[in-house]
């Protein structure tokens, strides 16, 4: 595949742009129009019709129950990721960031490449099945792990275990792309040579970069130095969710991977004025629509569960999901983050926190309506098993081993310096 950007401006990529930039309609031209003989709903009355007048843009738009999962599950990933970019309250860099890199660069492989290899021992699964059941289990999930987030930007509510898991679920969604990519290549025949690698794991991250950069840097400007907007605090909730959502869909567009592109337009928006209470508003609006939608999403899953999502579940599934939550993921971010300054509690906190869940719903139904595995029913089972076991076990021992963990940083933390006598 030769390694040049191309232009995907189908109809799902054009609404997903569309959406975006009519939230930043929604939220930012209300305070201009009333200046003009013009409202809101006429300026929509228009785009609707120039929409109308593209041939082809609106066609075929029946959209069936898997799409619809896979098109709400993207949605709150979009504002799951760009709600997890704007709370980091610390500078993205190289050493500050250490443990997130760690996690990303050397547990995510790794752990890929185990679970793959397991679930071929222990499944005997195919090797395409094998690597989509490693590939969608990647990502861990910055939507169900709302106890092991930092708290709202700016409120000091972010020690190393909590940063560690927020920026690894805020990136590592759009870092698993490239092992779905992989499984699906395999499952299709498809030569998988330098050049298909360099493509999937280097040239379309850096498109995403370059993109999440760029426009996080427009929508700072626009959000903090445009007179007008930047006076206002009554719409910076839904001009966040536009800015991800178009970042996404603009990414998307260019061939690169969105979820990237959206976690770093957040990065770079935060520090556009990094200390403004816009971000609070932003974060916590954000964070209202995510959990509206992703509690649809586990209602329904619940009763897909309840309706014989695990019926095709053996026994070596069981232990296939076993291994991956209590000796695969622990182990293999436990042995990554040695060596990091943090304490033996911290570490071994982040290790055991890689809660999975919509992202894994997410990936599974995309790969899903690309191609039909041989082993569809029980790909389906595992991961399902997955999401849910990690739902209980993580959301049980969540809330106490982090309020230990808080009161143990609060405790060791150095005491306020008085801003006048400096002691």
């Amino acid at each position: 595949m030769p390694c040049t950007a191309r232009l995907h401006f189908d109809a799902h990529n054009l609404l997903l742009i569309g959406f975006g930039l009519l939230a930043l309609l929604v939220a930012w031209l209300p305070l201009y129009l009333s200046r003009l003989p013009l409202s809101l709903p006429i300026v929509c009355l228009a785009l609707g019709f120039l929409a109308l007048a593209q041939p082809g843009l609106l066609s075929g738009a029946r959209i069936d129950r898997l799409l619809l999962m896979e098109r709400l599950t993207e949605a709150v990933l979009i504002i799951a990721v760009l709600g997890a970019g704007l709370s980091l309250d610390r500078p993205i860099g190289l050493h500050r960031w250490a443990s997130t890199w760690r996690l990303l660069g050397i547990a995510m492989p790794l752990g890929f490449a185990a679970l793959a290899l397991l679930a071929v021992a222990i499944g005997h699964f195919s090797v395409a099945s094998a690597l989509l059941i490693a590939a969608v289990l990647s990502p861990t999930d910055p939507v169900l792990a709302s106890d092991l987030r930092v708290g709202p930007p700016g409120t000091g509510e972010e020690g190393e275990v909590r940063h560690a898991l927020t920026s690894e679920a805020g990136l590592n969604d759009g870092l698993a792309a490239p092992f779905v990519l992989l499984a699906l290549a395999v499952d299709q025949g498809t030569r998988i040579d330098a050049m298909w690698i360099v493509n999937h794991a280097v040239f379309k991250v850096a498109i995403a970069i370059v993109v999440g950069w760029v426009l996080g840097r427009t929508f700072g400007w626009f959000q903090f130095k445009v007179p007008g907007i930047r006076d206002s605090d009554t719409a910076d909730g839904l001009a966040a969710i536009g800015a991800g959502f178009f970042a996404y869909g603009v990414t998307e567009a260019l061939g690169g991977y969105g979820f990237v592109a959206v976690f770093l337009a957040a990065i770079r928006l935060r520090e556009s004025k990094r200390e403004d209470k816009t971000h609070e508003r932003m974060v916590e609006f954000a964070s209202q629509v995510e959990h509206l939608i992703a509690m649809c999403i586990i209602v329904v899953f619940a009763a897909a569960v309840a309706s014989g999502l695990l019926a095709h579940l053996t026994w070596a599934d069981a232990l296939l999901v076993a291994l991956l939550l209590l000796v695969v993921r622990p182990l293999i971010a436990f042995v990554s983050l040695l060596g990091t300054p943090h304490p033996f509690l911290s570490r071994a906190a982040t290790a055991f926190f890689g809660i999975r869940g919509i992202g894994t719903l997410y990936y599974l139904i995309y790969a899903l309506q690309k191609t039909s595995f041989p082993e569809q029913s029980r790909l389906v089972a595992v991961a399902g098993a997955a999401v849910l076991a990690s739902i209980i076990l993580h959301g049980i021992t969540a809330t106490p081993v982090m309020r230990r963990l808080d009161r143990i940083r609060t405790a060791h933390a150095p005491a306020p310096r008085d801003p006048h006598t400096g002691e």
